[in-house]
């Protein structure tokens, strides 16, 4: 994955190899390395993967007895060529990492402990039509493995979406014969999109329940694209669960909608600015139409705190929204 181990050797590693070392490693090797996305199993990621990994055998050559730098080099050197599906190669390489020299850097003691996982997806994990029971099995503890994991922000938010890959493949996979076969798998993908929002970090939350200009000012402003990359990450993997389901005819339900409707002492309040927000959820903001009613809609259910302003005067209530609702939802003066 593009740069996740990149920090990491510049950051306590290079007491013993030069750092100007460090840094080329790290430089080479950014080209080399790919976001989470399996769709396209079997084709070569980037060209300068085989360069990088022959400079990381280089360097750990030159510094055979800085044992904390090798194994986090090979590291390295093994997502490489996990991603670049080279699985034997990578399996070799795992192999000879010592998980006890990756003390204190979780991002490797994490891409560590599933780096069988990782090796089957990028490698192993087989095109739709042709999977077997032992396929599915092992793509269920995976898919496990890989959502239970602990890591830092950046590497959990990877696992995430290798994870979602992996269940939406393993539902393609299912027969689809008949109506009652599409209902299965539509039914799964619903409850695995749904699932994968639920446990998605608030700030990936907030960015895909954001507008596009929202979007586009987060980030205009981001200090550093790796703050980023979580919540662009998690905006597409909602778009692909909604795409394959809508490929098997069943179009994902998880849009949800509230309709707001002020009044004052009975009468409708037009033009009132109604607000829907919360900690985890990007604010929505409408006005009243003349009938004092605004409908406001979004993918991201959860509790929200509605509120209503029309002058001096505020209106407010709490409620929770979940996945494919309407909300009708009644704000009078006291």
């Amino acid at each position: 994955m593009r740069t996740a181990l990149a920090t990491l050797l510049l950051c306590g590693l290079a007491a013993c190899a030069t750092r100007a070392e460090v840094e080329q490693i790290v430089l080479s090797s950014n080209a080399a390395m790919v976001g989470p996305w399996i769709e396209r199993p079997g084709n070569a990621q980037d060209e300068s993967w085989p360069e990088a990994v022959d400079r990381i055998e280089r360097l750990i050559a030159e510094h055979p007895d800085q044992a904390v730098l090798v194994n986090h080099l090979r590291v390295r050197q093994a997502m490489l060529l996990t991603v670049n599906l080279q699985g034997a190669l990578a399996t070799e390489v795992w192999n000879r990492v010592d998980p006890a020299e990756l003390r204190g850097n979780a991002r490797d003691r994490a891409l560590y402990a599933v780096r069988s996982e990782l090796v089957w997806t990028y490698r192993a994990l087989p095109p739709v039509e042709i999977w077997n029971v032992e396929d599915r099995e092992f793509a269920e503890r995976a898919i496990g493995k890989l959502r239970s994991q602990k890591g830092p922000d950046e590497v959990r938010d990877y696992f995430r979406i290798v994870a979602a890959q992996i269940a939406i493949k393993r539902a393609n996979s299912m027969p689809q014969a008949t109506e009652e076969d599409l209902d299965r798998i539509g039914t799964i993908l619903s409850e695995e999109a749904k699932a994968f929002i639920a446990n998605a970090p608030d700030a990936a939350v907030r960015w895909a329940d954001g507008t596009q200009k929202e979007k586009n000012d987060t980030l205009a402003g981001a200090r550093a694209i790796s703050s980023m990359r979580g919540r662009v990450w998690f905006d597409e993997v909602v778009r692909l669960y909604e795409r394959e389901a809508h490929q098997v005819g069943r179009p994902l339900d998880l849009a949800w909608t509230v309709v707001v409707r002020v009044r004052k002492d009975g009468a409708p309040v037009p033009d009132a600015v109604v607000t829907i927000h919360s900690k985890r959820h990007a604010a929505h903001r409408t006005k009243t139409d003349e009938s004092g009613a605004a409908t406001i809609t979004s993918r991201v259910p959860g509790k929200f705190r509605v509120r209503a302003a029309s002058g001096p005067d505020t209106f407010e209530k709490t409620l929770e929204i979940g996945h494919g609702v309407t909300v009708n939802v009644d704000l009078e003066s006291p």
